[in-house]
C-alpha cells in the first residue's frame, strides 16, 4: 500500500525576511528547510513528502488540484498582515 502524501506548497530558494537587524535571520534558505527540516519529519510520520515546485509530472496541474482537495490541510500562521 502506498504511503499517504503530504503535499507542501512553500517558497523555494533563498528569500530575504525583511526582519529588523537582531530580530531574526536576514534570509531563509527554504530548500534547506525542506530537505533538513520538513522531509525527515514528514517521513517519520509515515507520509510521502511532495513539494509543489518539485512535482514535475506530466499531469502536474491535475495532480496538484487533486492534492489540494485532500482530507487534511496544514496552513502556516504568522503575525504578518
Amino acid at each position: 500500500m502506498p504511503k499517504p502524501l503530504c503535499f507542501m506548497i512553500m517558497p523555494y530558494g533563498r528569500k530575504q525576511t525583511q526582519a529588523e537587524a537582531g530580530k531574526g535571520p536576514a534570509e531563509i534558505d527554504f530548500n534547506s528547510l525542506w530537505d533538513r527540516g520538513y522531509v525527515p519529519v514528514i517521513k517519520a510520520l509515515g507520509y510521502e513528502p511532495v513539494r509543489a515546485d518539485q512535482d514535475t509530472g506530466a499531469l502536474i496541474i491535475s495532480q496538484m488540484l487533486e492534492r489540494l482537495y485532500c482530507r487534511s490541510c496544514t496552513c502556516r500562521h504568522d503575525d504578518r498582515e
